[in-house]
């Protein structure tokens, strides 16, 4: 039976652990997942210094005109204006801006001759990636594919460095991931904007960046700087084309230019903050800051992530199941607030984990348990309280339910306890002469009195057996003295039967004495019968020399056994009344009247 629940167990985890996997890999939680990772990973760094941006916001569009009737003689005076000193020149220009193909002459000659001063201007290229029906053998599949690569028009490029400028989304329309370069269909291999900057600014100053962390995708994660507006510094295009800013304040920094205004239609949803959109240019800055730092993020697999998920799940059904909820709430504690406490340390070392998951399926499998603990618990509720409430008192059920059934063995078990019996000494003649609903109400007056006596001492009330009453006193659960408990009961059976009898002796004419027999010893105790007829009941040799004791007794008097006596010693008053032959014994068995309880603990 062991063995089975155990295997039932493995089983029941094992089946938990791939159903975390399959909701894990369907997606299906993919849009809460990341939204927990970027509340917790994206918290903000320190920037470098280093980078700043050169705005096309609305003032500059409120001073040059609409963005629609520029040339591109603004963004060439601009460079202009930042090389015109080379002591004072930025170590890279960044144009987040697309010249693709040629407008006017006048202008675009311009735009190049500015971009010519120096090489270290790099201008916007951009690529569309799409999907195509691609045969291989025979057969057709959709595959992704760049549709479409626009760069800088010829004589611009032959001048300045390119980079891809556009963003991707995760599946979830947030950007948290940056590229790093995209193969074209011509053969070469386009840097990604924000790459190709590091990589000159790596060159200004004597130093090889180091690319970033791709994952398994072939992007790399970006760990934001800072958040939407976080680096406007309040550069205008219009006042570096005026003169208003000094040339030298960009010394062998990076500058970038781009759009900054909502009319440009260049914002996007970022990891940092959702509630705010971020400007391209801002996004390029935030991943130049990350390369320039190094701070790059080593995202776990697909596959280990199922497996970390996995190994969680499978351990919380081994550790919570079960009858007992506690081990599983504790461990349900422990890795909902330990697991995105490591999660978090592991990214400060540069390593990524889905935080969402592990903490979801520890708790639902908590939860689950808990629910069918509760279910069991009620259906074992009544199951006890079905079993025993008839026969002992209710503080003992109550103990019952607190301990659990696991603390019965029902089915029978050898225990040692104390077993009492009690009848009505001439109930049978009194009954022949009395009316019948008489009889019975002298029956249950006295049937309610010794179940009384039984219930006040925890005695469990066995049975009734005609005008007889059965107890045992030490199941089904245990108790320290139960034979002295017994032995009370059956004094105080005997002594509130006098007032019985003085009451009945009034109303009818007639009047009841009992006769008590108490032994102790091993007997079987536990449901025994069939399964259309079973009862909680005690059998064996302690049972019937009570029995034999009780049918002894004379009226008003208690019987006990050698065996009682030497249980309690001193505790009672008693005197032997020699050997009686007992039906079913061979050897005669020393009997004793109970005289008194001489421990005065019995009355509290």
């Amino acid at each position: 039976m062991i063995n089975n629940r155990k295997t039932l167990k493995i089983i029941i985890a094992f089946a938990a652990a791939m159903t975390a996997v399959a909701v894990y890999m369907s997606g299906i939680l993919l849009g809460t997942a990341n939204r927990v990772n970027d509340r917790f990973y994206q918290r903000g760094n320190v920037r470098s210094g280093v980078v700043s941006i050169i705005q096309i916001d609305e003032r500059s569009l409120d001073v040059l005109g609409p963005y629609q009737t520029w040339t591109r003689d603004y963004v060439a005076e601009a460079i202009e204006k930042l090389n015109e000193n080379a002591d004072t020149a930025p170590a890279v220009i960044g144009v987040d801006v697309l010249y693709i193909g040629n407008t006017s002459e006048e202008a675009d000659a311009h735009l190049v001759n500015a971009a010519g001063i120096r090489d270290n201007v790099v201008f916007g290229s951009y690529v569309n990636v799409g999907t195509e029906l691609f045969e291989n053998d025979g057969a057709y599949a959709l595959q992704k594919t760049i549709t479409l690569f626009e760069e800088p028009f010829e004589a611009l490029e032959e001048v300045s460095s390119q980079g891809v400028v556009n963003g991707f989304y995760d599946r979830d329309g947030v950007i948290r991931h940056g590229l790093l370069s995209v193969n074209v269909p011509d053969g070469r291999t386009i840097p990604s904007f924000a790459y190709e900057i590091c990589r000159k600014y790596g060159q200004h100053i004597g130093e090889d960046i180091a690319p970033p962390k791709l994952n398994e995708n072939g992007f790399w994660y970006i760990d934001f700087t800072d958040y939407a507006g976080g680096y406007s510094d309040s550069f205008s295009l219009c006042d570096l084309i005026n003169g208003d800013i000094p040339a030298d304040y960009f010394t062998d920094g990076i500058v970038l230019i781009g759009p900054y205004a909502e009319g440009l239609m260049d914002s996007y949803t970022v990891a940092i903050d959702r509630a705010y959109d971020m400007y391209g240019v801002e996004i390029h800055a935030n991943m130049i800051d990350a390369m320039l730092d190094g701070r790059y993020k080593t995202e776990a697999a697909g596959w280990l992530m199922a497996v970390i998920i996995a190994a969680f799940t499978f351990c919380s059904v081994m550790i919570a199941g079960g009858s007992r909820t506690e081990k599983g709430i504790v461990y349900a504690a422990v890795a909902c607030i330990g697991y995105p406490l490591l999660c978090v340390f592991l990214y400060g070392k540069g390593y990524v984990l889905d935080i969402l998951y592990v903490p979801l399926f520890v708790a639902a499998v908590t939860i689950v348990n808990i629910v069918i603990h509760y279910i069991t618990a009620t259906i074992e509720k009544k199951k006890v309280e079905g079993t025993f409430k008839r026969y002992v008192a209710p503080e003992i059920v109550d103990d019952i339910l607190k301990q659990g059934m696991d603390t019965i063995k029902l089915g029978g078990e050898a225990v040692d306890c104390a077993i009492l019996f009690v009848d009505i000494r001439g109930f049978t003649t009194m009954s022949e002469s009395m009316e019948p609903e008489q009889v019975v109400e002298i029956l249950n007056r006295y049937l309610e009195l010794t179940s009384s006596s039984i219930f006040r001492f925890g005695g469990t009330l066995d049975k009734f057996i005609g005008d007889a009453t059965m107890a045992i006193f030490g199941a089904p659960l245990p108790m320290d003295d139960y034979v002295f408990a017994a032995v009370c009961a059956a004094n105080d059976m005997v002594e509130r039967s006098h007032d019985l009898a003085k009451e009945l002796e009034e109303k009818f004419g007639r009047s009841v004495s009992f006769g008590v027999g108490v032994h102790c010893g091993k007997a079987v105790v536990g449901n025994i019968g069939t399964d259309r007829r079973m009862d909680y009941t005690a059998i064996g040799d302690t049972v019937n020399t009570a029995a034999r004791l009780e049918a002894n007794a004379p009226k008003d008097t208690v019987y006990i056994s050698k065996r009682v006596v030497e249980a309690l010693g001193d505790r009672i008053e008693y005197e032997s009344v020699g050997n009686i032959p007992l039906k079913g014994k061979s050897e005669q068995l020393e009997v004793f009247r109970l005289i008194r309880i001489a421990d005065e603990s019995a009355k509290e």
